[in-house]
Parts: structure tokens; sequence; C-alpha cells
């Protein structure tokens, strides 16, 4: 046998030849797929979007990053989407919609947990590059579905997308509830403390005063140098008279006695002022010197301590409004920008891309026939001996001929 080179016009005449075959293939298998398209279980799809609250609404987020470092990282506005995604996630959810739409049954399953797992096949929660986030479910009917099983898994798949909402939104409320009752007793707790340590700051002050008769111990001692100054000024003029006086009288005169007597009484006052001891009232207006140092450092100790604690008195009792509001507030925790809504088309089975996949399914399967029958035509228009093993092939395959 000869070789021939095959050209494009074989390959024509080829197709032209089993033109019929082509054409009654690629219908036949276009229609069988249409048909089954038909009666096929169908799915249907349901969307909605969602746009959490902006962060500053968080109350624990704006006190933690007005801690140092940012609170270690903690409240920021930008975890929200990520507890979104978590809770629609969570088995918590899957069950609750397991049970408001009976799934066990619709998807024939002996338990919940067989339930869960093919709802979770079922649907699809992301975040989209605009920071919203995307719900999405799908239903599917049954073989060959009725009018009435569409209407309801039309029905079912967007209800079952809004109750994702609804439910993701009331689980996330009650923790958002439980963070704040733990972050208001948290603050109740230090408020209730800070009020006791008021008390004692305002206590402890309070003795130190009627123990040292300082009212205003920086005020006290300015005025006590100034009054010492005087007397020490008197004393001096007291001494400069009675050395006068000696020069011209008797030592035992009473004028002498008496400028001696005021000279002791002034050294007593000013012993008394440096030193402490029986003075009179007047002179324990005044701290005494020597103790002054201690007594101002702790002067000043209770003073601080007093302002510190009023100072944080009146960052907590903000912070304890404002987390009893919080606690009571009852206010939606995310913005639903497209609400699911019944689809009108189904999303799968794409019916013009199964009949155009069994369109060219058929084109492969006419080639190989053709291919098998035009080898077998060459084999028998070939040598003889070629044609007896086909025969034999054929026999052994088919069965032999009587």
């Amino acid at each position: 046998m000869e070789n021939k080179e095959i050209s494009i016009l074989d390959y024509i005449y080829i197709a032209v030849k089993w033109r019929k075959l082509i054409i009654v293939n690629f219908f036949l298998f276009c229609l069988i797929m249409a048909g089954y398209s038909l009666i096929c279980s169908k799915t249907y799809t349901s969307v909605a979007i969602l746009m959490p609250p902006s962060s500053g609404n968080s109350l624990i987020s704006s006190v933690l990053s007005s801690l140092p470092f940012g609170g270690f990282g903690l409240g920021k506005g930008g975890d929200e989407t990520d507890s979104f995604l978590a809770i629609l996630k969570s088995r918590t959810i899957m069950e609750s919609v397991v049970d408001r739409f009976d799934l066990t049954t619709r998807y024939e399953v002996e338990n919940m947990e067989k339930a869960v797992r093919k709802l979770q096949k079922r649907v699809d929660f992301r975040l989209q590059e605009e920071g919203t986030v995307l719900i999405e479910s799908n239903v599917i009917t049954k073989f060959l579905p009725e009018e009435k099983d569409v209407e309801e898994a039309r029905r079912l798949v967007s209800d079952m997308t809004n109750f994702f909402i609804s439910e993701m939104d009331r689980l996330n409320s009650e923790l958002k509830t439980t963070q704040a009752r733990y972050h208001r007793e948290l603050i109740e707790k230090r408020y209730l403390q800070n009020l006791e340590d008021i008390g004692q700051a305002e206590q402890d002050l309070k003795a130190f005063q009627e123990k040292y008769e300082a009212i205003d111990l920086p005020v006290q001692l300015e005025e006590g140098i100034k009054a010492a100054a005087q007397i020490k000024a008197q004393l001096m003029a007291a001494e400069v008279q009675l050395g006068t006086m000696k020069s011209f009288m008797e030592s035992n005169s009473p004028q002498v006695r008496k400028v001696e007597t005021q000279i002791k009484e002034l050294r007593a006052v000013l012993r008394g002022m440096k030193y402490g001891g029986n003075i009179d009232m007047d002179t324990r207006l005044f701290p005494v010197f020597s103790d002054a140092p201690e007594l101002g450092v702790r002067y000043l100790q209770l003073r601080r301590e007093m302002e510190v604690q009023h100072t944080l008195y009146e960052f907590l009792i903000q912070q304890y409004e404002q987390a009893k509001l919080q606690e009571m507030k009852d206010t939606p925790t995310v913005q639903i920008l497209d609400a699911a809504i019944p689809p009108i088309k189904r999303s799968a089975p794409k019916r013009a891309l199964m009949v155009a996949s069994a369109g060219f399914m058929s084109l492969i399967l006419s080639f190989f026939i053709i291919l098998i029958a035009e080898y077998i035509n060459m084999v028998r228009a070939s040598t003889t001996g070629e044609a007896e093993k086909w025969s034999m092939i054929t026999r052994e395959v088919f069965g032999k001929k009587k």
C-alpha cells in the first residue's frame, strides 16, 4: 500500500461524507441536554451586602485607643468586619438557621451536624475590597421541580439570607452588651474604690492639719518666718536697750528687770517657734521650724494624693456614665446596604452553557466514531492479510460466524 499524504481537502471530504452523523449527533446531544436542563435540580442564589458601623461608636474601642501604645492593639475598628465574618461562620448561627427553616428535613439528613455541614457548603461569607461584607445563600430544588417548588426555593433563599443578618445582629448585640456590662462593672468597681480613696485622702489631710495646725502649710511657714524675724528684731533691740540701761542704772532696778524679763520671753518664743514646746496659741499658728522639712514633705504627699484621687474621679465619673449608656443602648450593629430579595432567575444550571458543552462533546464523539469507521474501511481496502486480521478481531469480539 502506497503512503499518501492527507490534505485539508481529505478532511473536508470526510466531514461531508459523514455530515448526517455529525448533524444528527449534534442536535441529539443538544436536545437531550436541553431537556435535562428543564427537569434537573435548579439552584437559586440570594445576596445581601452589609456595612459595619463606624469604629467611633464603640465606647470600649475609644477607651482602649486612648491608652498608651493604643491599648496594645485592642479595640481597633478594623476588627469589626472580622467579628462579623466569625459570627456568620459560627456553629451557633448555622444551627439557628437549620432550626428556623427545618433544613434537616429539606436536606434529608439524620442529624444537626450533617445539616450544618451541608448548609456550610451552600453559603458564602466574604469581605469585599470596599470593606463591606457579602452574604450569599444557595437553595437547590428537587429533581423535576414543579412551579411551587421553584417559588418555595426563591422565597426560602432570600429568607435564609435575611435571617443570617438578623441572627448575626442579635448575637453581635448580645456580645457587645455583655462586653459593655463587663466594662461597666469594671468601671463601677474602680469608681466606688475611688470614692473610698477620696474619703481616706481627705481624712488623712484633715487629721494632719488638726495635729499640726497646718491649715495652709506653705503660707503658714512664710508668715511664721516673718513673725520670727520680727521677734528676732525685737529681741535684738531689747538687748541693745538692756546694755544701754546697765551703763547708767543698777542691775536690780525695776526698769532693768523689766527689760530682762522681756528678753527672756522673746527668747522663749523664738525657741518655741524653732524647737516647739509650751508656747501660746498665737505662735502655734506657725509650724515649728525644726519640723518644717518633714511636715512640708508630708503635707505635699497628702495634697498630691487628694488631687490625684479627685482627677481620677473626674475621669471615672464620665466613663461610668458612658458605660451605663452603652450597656442600655439597643441599636442595630449592622447597616444593610442591600437586603436579600427573591431571585428572579436561577443561578444554576446554565442552560446555554450545558447545551453548548453537549454540542461540543457530540462533535468530539462523532470525530472518534468517524476515525474508527474510516480506519476500518481503510483496513478492508488494504492487503488481504490485514483484512483477515481485522475479521479475526471482529469474530473474537462479537462472536464467531457459523
